[in-house]
């Protein structure tokens, strides 16, 4: 629930973009499918909801690591390139604690983050093109979901 009593619900669907070959997105004119996709889900939860209107949608490119897990830290050779990436379905959360531990770094007050599993946690190399492509269209198409970690 927002402090204003708003319940702010989200998720992603297959319907509300496509990945095209040689790392690129595009979204769908109508973003209709994609939208009432995370609908039902809503309703699976709170099938009361079902009257409730909708106050703002939106959709965008997702932010996955190959594990699904969020990263972030300080590369370069001057420890001046600041990242945070993986929020995968847990976008508002995690990119709200990505922006607090990526603002202690740079300040030099990042010393009570270094335990956590997430700080310069090293990457999943992603498979190259043609590869990339032909893994995540058989995937999605074999299951009817996108790519998740399996814990």
């Amino acid at each position: 629930m927002t402090p204003d009593g708003r319940l702010l619900f989200g998720g992603g669907s297959n319907r509300s973009y496509a990945y095209v070959y040689g790392d690129r997105t595009t979204f769908p004119r109508d973003t209709a499918p994609g939208f009432q996709a995370v609908r039902d889900v809503l309703l699976r939860y709170l099938p009361g909801a079902a009257e409730v209107p909708v106050a703002d949608r939106w959709v965008g490119t997702l932010g996955i690591t190959m594990d699904r897990q969020l990263t972030v830290g300080v590369m370069g050779a001057h420890k001046n390139v600041y990242y945070g990436l993986g929020y995968s379905g847990h976008g508002v959360v995690l990119a709200n604690v990505a922006g607090r531990v990526i603002a202690d770094l740079y300040a030099g007050e990042g010393e009570r983050w270094k335990d956590q599993p997430f700080l310069h946690k090293r990457l999943l190399p992603i498979p190259p093109e043609p590869l990339r492509w032909v893994g995540y269209h058989a995937y999605t198409t074999l299951t009817g979901k996108s790519p998740r970690r399996v814990s």
